[in-house]
């Protein structure tokens, strides 16, 4: 365990000591026990569980706003019921609405994290759906698109400070590929900034240590970088309402006729 990654763990558990136990007694919740960095936690009504998490949530962020960049714990809290990740309609069945101050949320993404709202994931009627699948293969067939399989992009080309195209190795042979309009650097939250850096644009101290000719300065390159925690609440459920229950026997083939 780094150092970094340390002081993370450390702080972690001050936060489940300082502040989660604590809330989980106000809000007359049980902890079942503690896993790693966070723990299970039992409640007698899921608006008691919501209560708790947006406590939670909204000291933490509090304590987040009075401390350096680099000793923020990041996080998201969301209410889990067994296998089953509860919808708006359901959480508001259980007593959970907005005169409680608990409203819908239509995009958890969108830098508003209180409320309640569809689970969000890359799915289309029902099924998984990558990003080939809904953006590359639409476009295959365009006569200005190429695909290279089993290509690692090694650094972007520049012309004096435009971008031109990218430098790639393919089954062991070095490779260019160059535009005549723009490139797009669309290799992820880690791959990008590492990519950029290989090209030479990024902090100058750290691109010369790492022999790496400056091409371009720009400091915010890879900085800033954070782990992305999520503490979750998991609950025993004593109805046949969960997914292992929906995927057995008859229940299964009711599924599939729904499907």
């Amino acid at each position: 365990m780094s150092t970094d990654e340390e002081g993370t763990h450390f702080r972690l558990l001050a936060y489940r000591r300082e502040v989660i136990a604590p809330k989980v007694r106000e809000h007359r919740g049980r902890i079942v026990k503690h896993t790693g960095d966070g723990a299970l936690v039992e409640f007698g009504s899921v608006v008691e569980a919501v209560r708790c998490a947006l406590d939670v949530q909204r000291i933490i962020l509090a304590r987040n706003a009075g401390l350096p960049q680099d000793r923020r714990i990041d996080l998201r809290i969301g209410v889990n019921l067994g296998d089953v990740i509860v919808a708006p309609d359901d959480i508001y069945g259980h007593g959970v609405n907005i005169a409680e101050g608990f409203s819908r949320n239509p995009d958890y993404n969108s830098g508003t994290q209180d409320g309640f709202g569809y689970y969000q994931a890359t799915q289309k009627n029902g099924r998984r759906w990558s990003t080939s699948r809904a953006f590359l293969d639409p476009a295959r067939q365009r006569p200005n698109l190429r695909i290279e399989t089993e290509a690692l992009a090694t650094r972007i080309l520049f012309d004096g400070k435009r971008a031109v195209g990218v430098a790639y190795l393919q089954r062991g042979e070095a490779r260019e590929a160059r535009c005549g309009r723009e490139a797009i650097l669309a290799a992820g939250a880690v791959k990008s900034p590492h990519l950029l850096e290989l090209s030479g644009v990024g902090n100058p101290e750290l691109l010369k240590a790492a022999d790496i000719p400056v091409r371009h300065e720009l400091r915010g390159v890879g900085e800033n970088y954070r782990d992305h925690y999520s503490s979750r609440l998991t609950w025993r459920v004593k109805l046949p309402v969960t997914l292992n229950e929906q995927t057995r026997g008859l229940a299964l083939a009711k599924e599939v006729i729904k499907y």
